[in-house]
């Protein structure tokens, strides 16, 4: 599990450190830059790309400086190490978040006698910045790219429910199903 710090990225985001309890990062924004680091791990990221993700609306300097202050905030609960950061670049160290999208992606979805079964929603759902439209875009492309993966886990999880005979639940989560894609 990396660094112990999961991250919930499906319904409405949250952190948990390696002791099980919530971190509440008081700014959004903030929170929003640590999902989208922690999900585009692939390589660092152009400091300005972040700055017009967040904080397009701001003049630069200001916008740079609210990046540095949301990294500082990152580092203050991850750990000194956990971002990497150059003049141009900033980096999550890979491995020290783990994603409930991957547990997902394994089809870790039923969970077991120690592990509750995961909570499928959409990604980000409920999670809106009105003022930051380039994050608002990004991630309605990431739920685009993740609705086969989010609809096949809540499939999973309803015929659990069917199986078991809890008819309540498979309604819940068909209307779950319903609401991220009304052609279901």
């Amino acid at each position: 599990m990396g660094g112990g710090f999961s991250l919930k990225c499906m319904g409405y985001p949250g952190l948990r450190g390696p002791d099980g309890r919530p971190h509440k990062l008081k700014v959004r924004k903030h929170l929003a830059l640590l999902v989208h680091l922690a999900l585009e791990d692939h390589g660092a990221r152009r400091r300005d790309a972040l700055v017009d993700l967040l904080w397009s609306g701001a003049p630069p300097e200001c916008g740079r400086h609210s990046l540095s202050m949301a990294l500082s905030v990152l580092r203050g609960v991850l750990g000194a190490g956990a971002i990497r950061a150059t003049s141009a670049h900033v980096r999550l160290e890979p491995g020290l978040v783990t994603l409930d999208l991957e547990l997902l992606e394994r089809g870790e979805v039923l969970g077991d006698a120690v592990t509750p079964p995961l909570e499928v929603d959409g990604f980000l759902a409920d999670f809106d910045i009105e003022d930051a439209p380039g994050f608002m875009h990004w991630r309605d492309r990431q739920q685009a790219r993740l609705l086969p993966m989010l609809q096949a886990g809540l499939l999973t999880l309803a015929d659990q429910a069917r199986r078991s005979g809890d008819m309540a639940r498979v309604m819940a989560l068909a209307d779950r199903l319903l609401t991220l894609d009304p052609l279901a």
